[in-house]
């Protein structure tokens, strides 16, 4: 289909869509997507994301906690309770992807 101006335009549906390299045609990797699509993928990272840092913090949270009582088990010492709680931030970071 060719709208005015000469330019061609892809039909999706009963959508018509930008073509890339027009105005306003959002693009991830290169590859032409929909406005809609791009939207919809915007919402849904936004809310991922915003649930995995809900679901963090929430583990951060008791970190101390599960090493007091490590502590108390096992019969460590402060500076090994430090590391404790040290390590498992660092595995909660690298381990939980977004």
């Amino acid at each position: 289909m060719v709208a005015s101006g000469g330019k061609r335009r892809q039909e999706s549906g009963s959508r018509t869509c930008l073509l890339p390299g027009e105005r306003g045609a959002p693009s991830v990797r290169g590859r032409f997507i929909p406005a809609e699509c791009a939207l919809g993928a915007h919402v849904r990272r936004t809310v991922r994301i915003s649930r995995e840092l809900k679901k963090r913090s929430y583990i951060e949270q008791y970190i101390p906690a599960i090493g007091e009582a490590l502590r108390d088990i096992l019969q460590l010492k402060e500076r090994q309770v430090a590391t404790i709680c040290k390590d498992l931030k660092f595995i909660l970071e690298h381990s939980r992807k977004f």
